[in-house]
């Protein structure tokens, strides 16, 4: 799925709601074509991002959702398909919460550990 069509999805589906780093749909874009689960994956990030869309306080206790109290007002969230087990990275502002970095968990420990990509979505900031 394309660049263009991702972010038509989500504004679609969510208008104003989020914001995305342009580096973001990118990683989404890629994720979704590279998964072969297109639609399996597609459908639980509408899902989630549904649940999310007017909480307030998300530190509500889902258990896809996880606040990373290390860095300030930073969160995951989780969505696992059978070819990966991805992690949005996203931080909530005044205007809204605003996703930076999406990564697949399951690629590799070394390469794909928390730290590393939180400083990515800090600098996206």
């Amino acid at each position: 799925m394309d660049e263009l069509t991702v972010y038509q999805l989500l504004n679609k589906k969510f208008g104003n709601s989020f914001r995305y780093h342009e580096k973001f749909i990118q990683e989404l874009s890629e994720a979704i074509s590279n998964s072969g689960e297109k639609n399996k994956l597609v459908i639980k990030l509408i899902q989630k991002l549904s649940a999310i869309q007017n909480l307030d306080n998300i530190d509500f206790g889902l258990p896809w959702l996880e606040h990373l109290k290390e860095y300030d007002n930073m969160y995951s969230l989780h969505i696992n398909v059978q070819t990966g087990n991805y992690r949005l990275l996203f931080t909530r502002e005044r205007n809204g919460k605003y996703f930076l970095r999406m990564f697949d968990e399951k690629s590799g420990k070394k390469q794909t550990g928390y730290a590393r990509n939180v400083k990515i979505a800090l600098e996206r900031k």
